[in-house]
């Protein structure tokens, strides 16, 4: 008797959260709808976790119509998705320039914590939202593909790092970065306005930005671009402010929907070197625009920029 009262204790003790054996919180679609994941979990969705620590998904999860999938109230949460997709009911229609014109609205995030700091998030796939991802300060994302979201793939309000992930065909932007970012192994493309945003500045590094409806790549502050592709965007392919450093990129056919727009925009305090910018299947001159200072090394449809 005296070990059932202790083993009901034990139980009652660990009632709540599941807990692999490597002290992992574990998610899967089941939990989500009976909740208590974490002590402010109630059935359903969003799946709400208010406990600092790992957590990892151990299958797909569906938030079914107007949910957030997982709701971050606390900071220095770490996420794995075990190679697992999140999906929500966004739905993306893209049009015959080879960008989004139009989703239907989900109206909740895939993963939602633009509150919570130092937030990172692996290895895996979440589509069908609001925003996909939408984080604070500190956010850390890697290994990730974000798609079909009716805002952006990625919404980091803070300083960041973003490394190995795709994001395509979102209404909004590929990535947008408020603060500054250090971002590198890239995919952005078929995005309804920018591939990547970064307002902050920072170092970015590897991108593909092709067939997005405005900019490719805006990087409107101080910081690096290099190692990068821009390739039929609807407006300028690359378009960089005061300060900023672009290198060793190729900018090829943009300006799809805006034949006054440029290869590379700069503003004065610029610079720009070894970058191969053509226009051979239509859409701008090939040229670079505005007030940046040509460092050397470039070539613009095979002659001198």
């Amino acid at each position: 008797m005296r070990w059932t009262v202790v083993g009901q204790i034990l139980l009652a003790g660990f009632a709540g959260a599941a807990y692999a054996s490597d002290g992992v919180i574990e998610i899967n679609q089941i939990k989500a709808l009976a909740g208590g994941v974490d002590a402010c979990d109630t059935p359903g969705f969003p799946i709400s976790i208010c406990k600092s620590g790992s957590y990892r998904l151990t299958s797909n999860l569906d938030a079914g119509r107007g949910e957030s999938a997982i709701e971050l109230n606390t900071a220095n949460v770490a996420i794995d998705l075990g190679g697992m997709i999140i999906s929500g009911s966004s739905a993306c229609l893209i049009g015959p320039s080879g960008w989004v014109i139009s989703c239907t609205t989900h109206r909740a995030d895939g993963i939602s914590g633009p509150n919570a700091a130092g937030v990172s998030v692996r290895n895996g796939a979440i589509a069908g939202f609001d925003n996909c991802v939408a984080l604070g300060d500190g956010a850390r994302v890697s290994d990730l593909a974000v798609a079909g979201c009716n805002g952006s793939g990625l919404s980091l309000s803070g300083e960041s790092s973003v490394d190995h992930v795709a994001a395509r065909s979102n209404l909004v932007d590929g990535i947008y970065c408020a603060g500054r970012v250090r971002l590198s192994d890239v995919v952005a493309a078929h995005n309804g306005v920018m591939g990547v945003q970064a307002d902050g500045g920072g170092m970015l590094q590897s991108v593909s930005a092709d067939n997005n409806g405005y900019a490719g790549i805006w990087l409107p502050a101080s910081g690096t671009l290099s190692d990068f592709s821009s390739h039929r965007n609807g407006a300028n392919g690359a378009q960089v402010a005061a300060g900023a450093l672009v290198s060793s990129g190729s900018l090829s056919d943009n300006g799809v929907a805006d034949a006054s727009a440029y290869a590379l925009g700069t503003y004065p305090g610029a610079g720009f070197r070894a970058l191969v910018i053509s226009s051979v299947n239509g859409g701008n001159t090939a040229k670079v625009d505005g007030g940046g200072v040509n460092l050397g090394g470039n070539t613009c449809n095979g002659g001198a920029c």
